[in-house]
């Protein structure tokens, strides 16, 4: 009985530290085709990144910063994977490599 309850609190801290990695790192996949395709050709660098910012906002509930190779990389893609890092009360979204 005692060996059983040793090892129910280890699976308990390994769960705490695996939902303790996700919320300061995450990775996820946004398709912004959906959206992009409504707007005219000119426009859609300025859309894609109001659309991930409010996307990411709605997710996260905090504020975002987008780096600077993702911003880059809108112009030419309609689909990104993300990760989302945790600074405080910021969250940095950097591109996937």
């Amino acid at each position: 009985m005692a060996r059983g309850a040793k090892e129910a609190e280890e699976r308990k801290d390994v769960k705490k530290s695996k939902v303790g990695i996700k919320e300061i790192e995450k990775v996820i996949t946004i398709n912004l085709r959906k959206d992009l395709l409504k707007s005219p050709c000119w426009r859609r660098k300025k859309k894609a990144v109001s659309i991930l910012r409010k996307i990411l906002m709605k997710r996260t509930k905090a504020s975002v910063i987008i780096s600077r190779e993702l911003n880059e990389k809108l112009w030419s893609t309609m689909k990104v994977r993300i990760k989302l890092v945790k600074d405080g009360d910021v969250i940095r979204a950097e591109l996937m490599k």
